[in-house]
């Protein structure tokens, strides 16, 4: 994955500015290849695992931000090849990132169809929201001081504002995973925790690239190229076969007494909307 964004989870990189090489470069170089790494590590754990066919959208996003990342790694961010093939693949990788948040709320709502079946409905409508609520807050990116670089700059305005979008699904869900005291497979309540922080750092990093300008845009990408190796490494560790046979309850302040409402409450809903 090159520099800067890597996505849902989001694994989505941004072309560094065609600066002469530099000590921060070479920094920059060296955690690109930890976040490749990375890729090719998470990827294998993945299907060593027999964890690409629960997650197969994951499982192909990661997949593709590695042939990606190992293409891009090869050309030089001054030749304007780099150009014509990251802007295709950053939409390509969008829209893996925005399957791989769905895929997650079908997960953590299995085992109440109704209630997913409701859902989509909701999303639908929450997209509509959500692009709204980024698309307000995008008037402060443009508010940035004028870029030597427009297309980037409008490139990286519209990454966060789909950064934004993801990251308030993503939030919805850990809230109603916080109500909630429903029980999660282990890998799944560390894969929604992992999708969404992340989506939360690179959400706020294109952010501040984006008000602050290209000047820090190389100290920018080797800060997010760290967080995007650590990350990936995160998943490597988390992700085990053995997390699928063993669940944790995501809300942990209830009392017996409240799960047991609460669960109540939940299954109600969910029959009544089945019944429908």
């Amino acid at each position: 994955m090159t520099p800067v964004w890597s996505s849902f989870l989001f694994l989505f990189p941004a072309p560094p500015l065609p600066a002469p090489p530099s000590e921060l470069w070479q920094a920059e170089r060296v955690a690109y290849a930890f976040v490749i790494a990375g890729e090719i590590a998470l990827l294998g754990k993945l299907y060593w695992s027999r964890l690409a066919a629960v997650y197969p959208w994951f499982s192909t996003f990661i997949g593709f931000q590695l042939a990606r990342s190992l293409v891009l790694y090869w050309v030089s961010p001054k030749k304007t090849v780099y150009g014509w093939i990251w802007v295709p693949t950053e939409l390509a990788a969008w829209i893996l990132c925005y399957c791989v948040v769905f895929e997650l709320y079908s997960k953590v709502l299995e085992s109440y169809p109704g209630i997913r079946r409701l859902t989509q409905w909701v999303l639908a409508a929450a997209a509509v929201v959500c692009l709204g609520v980024a698309g307000a807050t995008l008037a402060l990116d443009f508010s940035a001081p004028s870029s030597p670089y427009p297309i980037l700059h409008a490139v990286n305005v519209v990454r966060r504002g789909a950064a934004s979008t993801a990251l308030l699904f993503l939030l919805a869900m850990l809230g109603y995973l916080a109500w909630y005291p429903v029980s999660l497979k282990r890998n799944l309540a560390a894969h929604a925790a992992l999708n969404t922080l992340y989506c939360l750092v690179i959400t706020l990093g294109v952010f501040c690239r984006n008000i602050i300008g290209p000047e820090f845009a190389r100290s920018l990408s080797l800060a997010l190229g760290v967080a995007t190796a650590v990350f990936l490494w995160s998943w490597v560790l988390l992700f085990s076969r053995e997390g699928e046979n063993q669940t944790t309850v995501t809300a942990v302040l209830w009392s017996r007494r409240d799960e047991v409402r609460l669960l109540g409450q939940l299954e109600a809903i969910n029959r009544a909307l089945t019944n429908r």
